[in-house]
């Protein structure tokens, strides 16, 4: 399950890179270049419209105008989740008592101050 949902974030990532190239593109093509069910392409296009990042046309989609590469922080955050912890432990326990330690923003910096 936690596969699939990793598969189905990923696909979706690629497809708002393909459709912010600036054209439509129909759903038999998406679905020949991911290798999934026209179906799966459908729900993933009606998921990223619903996200703003899709614009759906009969037989396919195009971006949004204001498309953006970044999801939002927690689906950046669950990404690679177990090896943001590890980094996390692993830099917290370079920092010593009475130490200060400036951290920027982030899905990794987050999981240093969890640590």
């Amino acid at each position: 399950m936690a596969r699939s949902r990793a598969q189905r974030e990923k696909r979706r990532e690629e497809l708002v890179r393909v459709l912010s190239r600036g054209r439509s593109v129909a759903t038999a093509e998406l679905a020949r270049r991911f290798r999934v069910n026209p179906m799966t392409i459908r729900r993933d296009l009606r998921a990223l419209e619903d996200s703003g990042l899709a614009v759906r046309r009969y037989g396919g989609a195009l971006a949004a105008r204001r498309i953006s590469f970044e999801f939002n922080f927690d689906q950046r955050h669950r990404r690679h989740l177990p090896e943001k912890r590890r980094i996390g432990a692993a830099a917290a326990a370079q920092v010593r008592p009475g130490e200060t330690v400036f951290l920027d923003t982030g899905t990794t910096t987050l999981e240093i101050a969890a640590a």
